[in-house]
């Protein structure tokens, strides 16, 4: 399990769509240098909203459960992205920080009206969906074919 920093979590909660860019005041959103706690209104709704989410358990606190289901949707987000796009975020950092920004909005381009960066529930499901429609249909897809798909739509 990573022992995330406070604006690690607030980041991670801004790049997941759970706090926007207006209850943030963050001036790089979605990172975030912010390493006070946890308990303001919107990081307390975030937290929660990611938490029902994810079927943990409601408090308000990120502890073991929690962080352990942020790394493992970092993780899951990193590996989808690698997936489609041909790029390569390390596995051993499950954070949300500018090359995942890049990753997102180079992904969004060919899905989505916004390219924002941001991996909302919205695009993390189409994510998913494309990747595994296409692990189905073939599991050697080549990632450069994807990339071209997503270039021209």
């Amino acid at each position: 399990m990573i022992s995330y920093k406070n604006s690690e979590i607030r980041t991670i909660l801004n790049g997941l769509g759970y706090r926007s860019r207006i209850n943030s005041n963050d001036p790089n959103f979605p990172i975030s240098q912010d390493e006070s706690d946890l308990t303001d209104e919107s990081t307390q709704k975030a937290i929660k909203k990611f938490q029902v989410d994810y079927d943990l358990i409601v408090d308000g606190i990120v502890g073991t459960e929690t962080s352990n289901k942020i790394e493992a949707e970092i993780n899951s987000i990193h590996e989808e992205l690698n997936y489609l796009l041909g790029v390569n975020i390390s596995p051993i950092l499950p954070f949300y920080g500018q090359i995942t920004i890049n990753a997102v909005q180079q992904f969004q381009r060919g899905y989505t009206n916004s390219i924002d960066g941001i991996a909302s529930l919205t695009v993390r499901e189409e994510m998913y969906t494309i990747t595994h429609n296409n692990l189905a249909q073939s599991p050697q897809i080549n990632h450069i074919a994807v990339s071209q798909v997503l270039q021209h739509n």
